[in-house]
C-alpha cells in the first residue's frame, strides 16, 4: 500500500485509475510503455509517442501525445503517486479518505478530460470492492492473524503446476487468481507462514499478492495437454487476420485470458503441436507464458472494441464464454452494473465482455 503510506493516495483510486487508463492492462501504452495511468511527458528521458483521445469542446478528438515510458508496471505505480504529489493542483486530494471525493477532485483538477471520469472511477471501485484496500491501508494490516517471517529476497520464479494467488500468505486467505505451469512471477520477497514458503509480489493494480511455492503445496491441475510434438525453439513475428483467443496452455480447454484482433502481432519464442493445432508460445507483458493458435482456433464471433458501463434491468447470467451453452458462473441482478471492455455478437445476442475481479474474462448478454 505504498500509494497511501508514502504518497497519501487512496489504493482504491490508484487501482481504479490503472484499470480505466490502461484498458485493464491491455492498452498499447500499458504494454509497450508500461504506463498504467496515461501520464504524459518522459520518465528519466524515456518516452513513447502514442495517439490519444481527448474530450475537447464537447467532442472526442484524437491527437498525438508523448507519454512517459517505464521499465515495468511497478515503476509506473510508484511514479503515479509521485506525480500527484509533485503537481500542486492535486494537493486537495492528498490524504483524503473518501474515494468518491477523490474521484471528483481528480476530474475537477483536470486529470482527464472525459466528462464521466469521476463516475467511471467510482463504478470501478464499487464493482471490484477496491475500497477494501483502503481499509487495509488505514489499519495497517490485511486482516491476517498468521505469524510470518520474511526477507527481501527478490527474483523470478517459473511455476511447474497450478498455484493459487491469495491476498495474504495464508491458506485461509481469499483466492483471487491462479498461476499455471509455465507462468512466471517477479517476486519482491519470501515469507514463511503456516509451514509454507510464500512469494510476495506487486500486482499490476498496486496490491500485494502472495503465492505458495509449488514445492510446498500441491494444487490439482484443471487443464492438461499432450503435445503431439515437443516444443520447437523457433522464433518470429505473427500477424493475426482474425480474432484469436490467448490461453494459459496450448489446449482448447485451457482458460482464455485475452484475445488478439485482426492486425495485432505477437513476437513468439516457440511453437507447439497440440490437439491438431500449431500453437505459438510467447512471454506476455506481465512476464507470463501464453499460447495462441496460428489457425483454426479463432473466436467464432464478431467483436467490437467498445467499452463502457452497463446497468442491468433484469436478472442476467454470467458465463465463461459468449454462448448460451457456456457454463454459468454467476448472476447480475436488476440495478447491478458492469464495466465492459468489448461487445461481442454471438448466438443471436450482443454480449458484454469484461474482466472479473479474479482477472478472468466473463460474458453477459446486454
Amino acid at each position: 500500500m505504498i500509494g497511501w503510506s508514502q504518497y497519501h493516495i487512496l489504493p482504491s483510486i490508484s487501482g481504479a485509475q490503472a484499470l480505466l487508463e490502461s484498458g485493464w492492462g491491455k492498452s498499447t501504452l500499458s504494454v509497450q510503455g508500461h504506463n498504467l495511468f496515461g501520464i504524459k511527458g518522459s520518465y528519466h528521458g524515456h518516452s513513447i509517442e502514442m495517439p490519444t483521445t481527448e474530450y475537447l469542446n464537447g467532442e472526442d478528438v484524437t491527437i498525438e501525445a508523448t507519454f512517459r515510458k517505464y521499465p515495468d508496471w511497478a515503476t509506473s505505480i510508484v511514479d503515479h503517486g509521485a506525480f500527484l504529489n509533485q503537481n500542486s493542483r492535486y494537493r486537495n486530494l492528498l490524504g483524503v479518505k473518501n474515494y468518491s471525493t477523490v474521484a471528483w477532485d481528480l476530474q475537477n483538477d483536470g486529470y482527464a478530460t472525459a466528462p464521466n471520469y469521476a463516475t467511471s472511477l467510482i463504478n470501478a471501485i464499487q464493482d471490484y470492492d477496491l475500497q477494501e484496500w483502503d481499509q487495509e491501508a488505514f489499519t495497517g494490516n490485511t486482516g491476517s492473524t498468521t505469524t510470518t517471517t520474511g526477507n527481501h529476497r527478490s527474483g523470478t520464479y517459473t511455476f511447474i503446476q497450478n498455484s493459487n494467488i491469495r491476498t495474504e500468505p495464508s491458506l485461509s486467505a481469499p483466492i483471487i487468481g491462479v498461476y499455471y505451469p509455465g507462468d512466471v512471477v517477479n517476486y519482491t520477497g519470501q515469507i514463511k507462514a503456516e509451514g509454507y514458503t510464500w512469494l510476495q509480489y506487486l500486482a499490476s493494480t498496486g496490491a500485494i499478492h502472495y503465492v505458495a511455492l509449488p514445492s510446498t503445496i500441491s494444487i490439482p491441475s484443471t487443464s492438461t495437454y499432450t503435445p503431439t510434438n515437443p516444443m520447437r525453439n523457433v522464433s518470429g513475428t505473427y500477424t493475426f487476420t482474425e480474432n484469436t483467443n490467448i490461453r494459459t496452455a496450448p489446449s482448447l480447454s485451457a482458460p482464455v485470458v485475452g484475445t488478439y484482433y485482426p492486425g495485432d502481432s505477437v513476437t513468439y519464442t516457440g511453437q507447439v503441436n497440440a490437439e491438431g493445432y500449431i500453437w505459438l508460445q510467447y512471454l506476455s507483458g506481465s512476464g507470463n507464458t501464453r499460447y495462441v493458435a496460428m489457425s483454426g482456433t479463432s473466436a467464432q464471433y464478431n467483436t467490437n472494441n467498445i467499452s463502457g458501463t452497463f446497468t442491468f434491468t433484469q436478472q442476467t447470467n454470467i458465463r465463461t464464454s459468449p454462448s448460451t451453452s457456456a457454463s454459468i458462473v454467476g448472476v447480475y441482478y436488476p440495478g447491478d452494473s458492469v464495466i465492459y471492455n468489448a461487445q461481442i455478437t454471438a448466438d443471436g445476442y450482443t454480449w458484454l465482455q469484461y474482466i472479473s475481479g479474479s482477472g478472468t474474462l466473463r460474458y453477459a448478454v446486454m
